[in-house]
């Protein structure tokens, strides 16, 4: 199967040198290969002999301001990519996170990448900062739409921990993860867009018995994308290879959730 490039979403928790296993947390992303790196969490300037010993083939780019977990954008230096940092997603509250918007130049084709990391929180704020940052997402795309050329749509994708947990209000009827989710998948329609389909839906653990759905990637409709997982187009990987498996000890399960990340990454790949 021929790629346009491939991509690798990933928050790593908390991804510093202290207490991590940082050898782990580079050989996952680089058995992978990808083109574009979009790592969640990033703290300390440590990380950066690190990402540019393994990757010397990449340029990166850091989000900033004074929250402490960082988003950090990996391109290969044979994209022609242009990364800013989308500050309405911190909703003018510095220590929120922004979001970053990486877009690729190739022939006459532009692909817009949108990397977040979403507020989280099953209560009344957390919700409704994160239901504003999506609609956020989703106005960006229709001013894209605006600056597509001719008839075609913008090429858009939006990717990351969007942290859809759903509300847990005491008054009222809480709103469950899985109708957080119909409610995002209709809003996405409106704008031509779709979630694209996963190998595993369980993206978080806290290596219990807890899991979540929070990681996703939705993408514009015309967008083709290769297979990667069984018969579907993001694989998820990380934890889950050590869950549930006969032939591999419970220890390397629990030392990747704890020393390398709660969290699976997502790797798709954008059709040629």
């Amino acid at each position: 199967m021929s790629k346009l490039f491939s991509v690798l979403s990933w928050n790593v928790k908390h991804f510093k040198l202290k207490n991590k296993d940082v050898k782990g947390i580079l050989d996952h992303i680089e058995k992978f290969n990808p083109d574009v790196m979009a790592i969640y969490e990033v703290t300390g300037k440590h990380v950066y002999s690190h990402m540019m010993e393994r990757f010397p083939n990449h340029s990166f780019f850091i989000t900033e301001g004074k929250q402490s977990q960082e988003i950090l954008v990996g391109t290969r230096n044979k994209l022609q990519a242009f990364t800013t940092q989308r500050t309405e997603f911190n909703r003018k509250n510095t220590y929120l996170r922004p979001g970053t918007l990486t877009t690729f130049k190739i022939g006459d084709e532009n692909y817009s990448l949108l990397f977040l990391h979403t507020k989280s929180h099953t209560i009344p704020v957390g919700f409704g900062i994160r239901d504003d940052q999506f609609k956020n997402a989703f106005d960006l795309k229709k001013k894209l739409d605006k600056t597509a050329k001719g008839n075609n749509k913008a090429k858009f994708i939006i990717t990351g921990d969007l942290n859809t947990m759903g509300l847990d209000y005491p008054f009222k009827k809480d709103i469950d993860a899985e109708t957080e989710l119909k409610k995002m998948a209709r809003n996405a329609k409106n704008r031509e867009m779709k979630f694209l389909k996963k190998d595993f839906d369980h993206t978080w653990t806290n290596g219990k018995k807890m899991f979540g759905n929070l990681d996703h990637v939705l993408a514009s409709d015309h967008i083709l994308f290769n297979k990667v997982g069984i018969n579907a187009e993001v694989k998820v990987s990380g934890w889950r290879e050590y869950h549930d498996s006969e032939n591999i000890s419970k220890e390397r399960f629990m030392h990747f959730v704890k020393k390398i990340s709660d969290h699976n990454s997502l790797y798709f790949e954008i059709k040629k």
